[in-house]
């Protein structure tokens, strides 16, 4: 509609005139646009982003294609997303734990490819479909966000200086808010109305499995970009200076400084 046309373009505007703002202003900037040209900030961000994005998308349709498709009722509806939401709450502070050990790194992949697993299962689901084909989705979908979110976090404020933590924290809950509702408009406007039985059922695919997509491409981003346990192995021991950088961009350096000087 016109409406939203004069949105978009008010909004695009908006983005222009604050990056113009913000680019005159330096590092006295809300927003300084340096940041952005750190790799593993950048990547950290695009993991947080890709997660909402897919996440909030495909939970949007999935509520309507369990209350509409498959006739639940509200309630009903809320309780069987438990078994997506209750891994979450659980792993989420061991996945804390394992990222401040190894870095963001693997948490983070590991997270995007299970959640992307479980993503991919809900290709299976028809209309007829009992809850243990949905199950195993949702378990999957949630161990994945359970890694996923502390790491992502983590890796982004990781990646500035001790003084920038947390801006850092609110770009990356920021990206996640923005991919959140670019998400939901994209696999609305994809799966269409539910009146529309078998249209409706191949969007809900087409968003699943496109969220899935999306999510293997920030984990190779995640392993080609984010410091943490490979890249220790591939030279921080063997290598004194690489060991000197991995400790400027990582939480794992900056938890065994204290280890090494606690053993000595």
């Amino acid at each position: 509609s016109k409406a939203v046309v004069v949105a978009a373009v008010v909004a695009v505007v908006s983005l222009l005139a604050l990056i113009a703002v913000e680019r005159r202003r330096g590092d006295d900037a809300m927003l300084p646009l340096r940041l952005f040209g750190r790799a593993g900030f950048d990547v950290a961000n695009t993991a947080a982003g890709t997660m909402n994005l897919g996440t909030l998308g495909t939970l949007f349709v999935l509520m309507l294609f369990l209350q509409l498709i498959q006739h639940r009722e509200p309630l009903g509806a809320g309780l069987a997303i438990v078994a997506l939401f209750a891994p979450l709450a659980v792993i989420a502070p061991f996945g804390g734990r394992l990222t401040s050990r190894i870095g963001a790194r693997l948490p983070t992949a590991a997270g995007l490819l299970v959640a992307a697993a479980g993503l991919a299962l809900l290709t299976l689901a028809t209309p007829s479909s009992g809850y243990g084909t949905l199950l195993l989705a949702f378990l999957l979908w949630g161990i994945g966000l359970g890694l996923l979110t502390p790491a992502a976090v983590a890796a982004a404020i990781a990646a500035v200086p001790h003084d920038r933590a947390g801006l850092a924290s609110a770009i990356n809950n920021t990206a996640r808010q923005a991919g959140g509702a670019i998400g939901i408009a994209v696999a609305g406007a994809i799966a269409g109305q539910p009146g529309n039985g078998p249209h409706f059922m191949r969007g809900f695919h087409v968003v699943a499995l496109g969220s899935a997509l999306f999510y293997v491409a920030a984990a190779v981003l995640a392993l080609a970009f984010l410091p943490g346990a490979l890249l220790r192995r591939a030279g921080r021991h063997r290598s004194p200076g690489g060991e000197r950088e991995g400790s400027a961009d990582t939480e794992p350096e900056r938890q065994d400084s204290p280890r090494d000087t606690g053993s000595g």
